[in-house]
């Protein structure tokens, strides 16, 4: 294997459709397999696996495999985890499939919706599947220890394995060591469902990292499990196995590439749709990650999420890929060379529905290790995410059409007639339009909105709210477990009880107040002060209330940010115009483990769950104008709060600058920052300059007024001035 370190390249992506020959390649070497993540509809099959008994769905299923064969080839397919739904221990398939037990109606099921998909890929071309444990194979997360489901995880993992990773003499495909290390974890549950694979000069291990615990799991001060009795992580004699066929692996000379494939997210925060969001424990501090960063693991590719991240690790070249598949409507062909991976993201379109299998290539990503340096190249949904930069971010500058900005798999109100989205109700509410996410989490994050107008708000416009707006957003998160979130926005009104930004449950029987994860939600009370609320009775609130009623009809600016992963509650900080003041926490204090499968939403409830209303009555819709929203995944420090209280000044208003002229001595600046000219002499709000002296010491000169002033005639306040960067 070639060992070498990183730079990036981002080059602007080509959306051409790529052929399945790697052109002018003949070297037998380069092939091309296909990763199709989350496929989830061979639960289509689980009631009856007869391909000629169900339905017209079981023919476009086949047609569509068909036409992936034809058009984008390759030599098998890899499934990160959850090609089934696997709630079949629940009462009502015992009746549909005529069964007494729950185990009985696993175990039929299983041989239904395994069989069955294995028939149609079989037939369309795909006899070989690399297939992952999801949390689906294994009944769904959560797991209750003593539920029919927990009790039933052997037959789970042993009907999976039969169909998947054993050929039909009942022999396992998987039994070729590697080097000197055997080729699964013998002696362990994982035998039959961790495995090593060669593939000419590629290496495939995957992994099934759900372990069964004792007892219920979690862990809220170090952010660890919160799915019942079945944790997410790989430790002891599995992950021994798994670094023995890595130092194996790169003793082979004949292996020019190692993936690893398990069913979910190591590195946060990803984007999601329409999931329960579960996630890999301790993030990049796993030891099982440490292990892909120090045996030179190329990707490490997961599902669970149904939507594409591409995250390269801080310290390594390793990429940890998180894609989609589900039924068909998304899916990638990876083309591999002794010295090249190269990814490309496809996704359906057009006007019809589902089982279309009309693609659009639209993510491109591609490691080059020719040379002395590895060059990874990306673009589209599989650009490199930017961890330190705000997923989410929303200026209000223009609406568009839902059309214009299709949002992945929008339960709009023709979802089931055509990919095409004009409209969706939320909240009662016809939503027509849609508001940009300039974050990096891009599109997908777009803001589906209703009865909201623009006028000018403190950076060029500001969106207007009343009791019947709508801004609400369809992906899930950013938040996640207990990792960091930070939030920051402007706003201006003359109300109270009203919602700012609200994070919560997108289900709404857990919205409802069940378990012990959180919400995050910004709103101000009844004397117009800001709280916020980490479930719907334990709120954090400024301790002297007389120093932030923020209902005054001028512009303010509030930012929340945790300190680090899992805080306390009572440790989050929050900032009002710039300063961050006391606060307190009512209700009593607790370690903060976000919901994994919540939605944010602006001046409201949003897409999140119908019973947010009932729960957090002293809560209404917000109206006035916001502008510039923030969500960060990470810490926000004081540069970062100067940043979003950035501010756009009019330069033709007709107001002159008042007051004297203060000098105020700064730091010096780092390299990306300096003081702003924020507008002319003449007509304007504010000006500053910079300038060093003899001594090389920085300072910013602020003309005094505030910039929020109603007129130009307001006495000099130069404690309101503040210091801008760029």
């Amino acid at each position: 294997m070639r060992f070498v370190t990183a730079t990036l390249i981002l080059p602007f992506l080509c959306f051409l459709k790529i052929p399945f020959k790697i052109a002018g390649k003949d070297n037998e070497t380069d092939f091309r397999f296909i990763v199709l993540a989350d496929f989830h509809a061979a639960e289509g099959w689980a009631l009856d696996a007869d391909l000629e008994i169900i339905k017209k769905s079981n023919q476009d299923k086949l047609n569509n495999v068909k036409v992936l064969k034809s058009d984008y080839g390759g030599d098998f397919m890899m499934i990160p985890g959850d090609i089934v739904g696997g709630h079949w221990y629940e009462e009502k398939f015992l009746g549909k499939l005529k069964v007494d037990t729950a185990e009985e109606a696993i175990s039929l099921a299983a041989d239904n919706a395994y069989s069955g998909m294995k028939n149609v890929f079989s037939q369309g071309g795909y006899s070989k599947i690399v297939q992952a444990v999801g949390d689906h194979e294994l009944g769904g997360n959560p797991w209750g220890g003593g539920t029919k489901q927990f009790a039933a995880l052997p037959t789970y993992r042993e009907k999976l394995s039969k169909y998947f990773h054993e050929d039909s003499d009942g022999n396992s495909l998987y039994n070729t060591s590697i080097g000197n290390a055997k080729s699964r974890p013998f002696g362990t549950v994982f035998e039959d469902t961790s495995f090593a694979y060669l593939h000419k000069n590629l290496l495939i291990i995957t992994v099934d990292a759900f372990k069964t615990m004792e007892k219920s799991f979690f862990d809220k001060q170090l952010g660890l499990g919160g799915e019942g009795s079945v944790t997410c992580t790989v430790s002891g004699t599995h992950l021994d196995w798994f670094k023995s066929v890595l130092k194996a692996a790169n003793k082979e000379s004949a292996i020019d590439h190692i993936i690893v494939q398990a069913h979910l997210p190591i590195l946060q925060p990803v984007r999601k749709i329409n999931c329960s969001g579960q996630f890999m424990d301790e993030s990049e501090g796993n030891k099982f990650w440490e292990l892909m960063r120090r045996y030179n693991v190329d990707m490490y590719f997961a599902g669970e999420v149904h939507t594409n991240t591409v995250t390269k690790d801080p310290k390594t070249k390793l990429l940890q890929v998180v894609s989609r598949g589900n039924f068909f409507n998304n899916f990638m062909t990876m083309d591999v060379t002794a010295d090249t991976l190269e990814l490309t993201s496809y996704n359906e379109q057009g006007t019809l529905a589902n089982y279309n299998a009309n693609y659009t290539a639209w993510g491109h990503l591609k490691v080059d290790k020719s040379g002395n340096k590895t060059k990874i190249e990306s673009s589209g949904v599989l650009k490199l995410l930017d961890r330190w930069k705000p997923p989410l971010h929303f200026t209000f500058e223009e609406i568009n059409t839902l059309k214009s900005r299709p949002v992945l798999k929008l339960k709009h109100d023709d979802y089931k007639k055509t990919l095409v989205q004009t409209k969706v109700t939320m909240r009662d509410v016809e939503c027509y339009y849609s508001l940009q996410n300039f974050g990096t989490f891009d599109q997908q994050y777009d803001a589906q909105v209703g009865n909201l107008a623009l006028e000018k708000g403190i950076h060029g416009s500001a969106g207007v709210f009343n009791t019947d707006t709508r801004v609400g957003i369809w992906g899930v998160g950013p938040h996640s477990g207990g990792h960091i979130v930070s939030y920051a926005m402007w706003f201006k009104t003359t109300g109270k009880q009203m919602s700012l930004l609200h994070f919560g449950e997108m289900f709404a029987s857990k919205a409802a107040g069940k378990g012990n994860k959180n919400i995050l939600s910004l709103a101000l009370d009844i004397d117009g002060m800001p709280v916020l609320y980490s479930t719907v009775k334990r709120k954090l609130v400024p301790s002297n209330v007389n120093l932030v009623k923020l209902n005054d009809g001028v512009w303010n600016h509030i930012a929340v940010s945790m300190p680090k992963k899992s805080s306390l509650f009572s440790a989050v900080r929050m900032y009002v115009n710039g300063k961050q003041i006391v606060t307190e926490v009512l209700g009593g204090d607790d370690y903060l483990f976000f919901s994994t499968s919540g939605r944010v939403s602006i001046g409201g409830f949003g897409h999140s769950g119908s019973t947010y209303e009932e729960l957090l009555q002293e809560v209404k819709p917000y109206v006035g104008l916001i502008d510039s929203v923030f969500v960060w995944g990470r810490t926000l420090e004081s540069f970062d709060i100067n940043k979003a209280m950035e501010k756009s000044f009019d330069k033709h208003a007709n107001r002159k600058c008042i007051g004297g002229i203060k000098m105020i001595k700064i730091n010096k600046p780092k390299s990306e920052t300096k003081c702003l000219k924020i507008c002319n002499k003449k007509n304007c709000y504010g000006y500053q300059t910079k300038r060093s002296n003899k001594k090389g010491k920085y300072w910013c000169k602020l003309y005094s007024t505030r910039p929020d002033t109603p007129t130009g005639n307001e006495k000099s306040n130069t404690s309101s001035c503040f210091i801008a960067y760029q």
